[in-house]
């Protein structure tokens, strides 16, 4: 992942760490900010002025647990929010996986606390993914409910026939971490998946499903 360089965050605040840097492109009448892939929207423990609601693009939200340990604590798509606050000051730090738009929430307003439903009802989500047995059936798990949001989006077209193309926007190693486990873990699960056919991987950014009904079956 390319990280820039530039001198502000897109709230504004100088950051303390110019390799997540942001660089805001275009803000338009309505507000709507768009933010290149790899950097940062706002950091953990600064002071939050407002949250973001997501237009389109993903955005990964990391929080520091301990010195030099961070974990990735959700992938944020089109239509959530990011930019919660505890105390006046974020509670994680948004990086832009892909180009992405995003629109400022007032903390006060009632979109925002929607936005903190949401959030939670996204951590129970990752929690169950988490909990899924084995690796096989994590890694299974997470390329089901990826498959099941591209089926459910506006722009998916044509009948599903059993399967889909996904792109996840992820190093192998930043994926293996939001799954819980060791980046090797998760090579030998995809090629244990490729050798029963269910899955094939182009590159590292796309995972062909080619029958979802039968990975479903591995989720636990």
């Amino acid at each position: 992942m390319t990280i820039l360089l530039p001198q502000r965050t897109v709230e504004g605040e100088p950051h303390d760490n110019a390799l997540f840097a942001p660089v805001l492109l275009a803000q338009n009448q309505e507000s709507v900010k768009e933010v290149e892939a790899g950097v940062t929207i706002h950091q953990m423990g600064k002071p939050a002025r407002h949250a973001f609601e997501v237009l389109d693009g993903e955005v990964m939200l990391t929080a520091s647990i301990a010195p030099k340990e961070e974990i990735i604590a959700m992938i944020v798509g089109q239509g959530g929010m990011i930019g919660h606050a505890l105390d006046g000051r974020h509670i994680c730090t948004a990086v832009a996986l892909t180009p992405v738009m995003v629109r400022p929430v007032d903390l006060a307003s009632p979109q925002y606390a929607t936005g903190l439903s949401k959030l939670l009802h996204e951590s129970l989500r990752h929690q169950a993914l988490l909990s899924a047995p084995g690796a096989i059936g994590r890694i299974a798990r997470f390329l089901c409910n990826r498959t099941k949001a591209l089926l459910t989006s506006a722009h998916r077209k044509r009948a599903f026939d059993g399967t889909a193309t996904i792109t996840i926007p992820l190093s192998r190693q930043h994926l293996a971490r939001h799954l819980g486990m060791e980046a090797e873990t998760l090579s030998r699960g995809l090629a244990e998946l490729r050798k029963r056919k269910l899955i094939e991987t182009p590159d590292v950014e796309t995972i062909r499903i080619l029958d979802l009904n039968k990975l479903g079956a591995l989720c636990g």
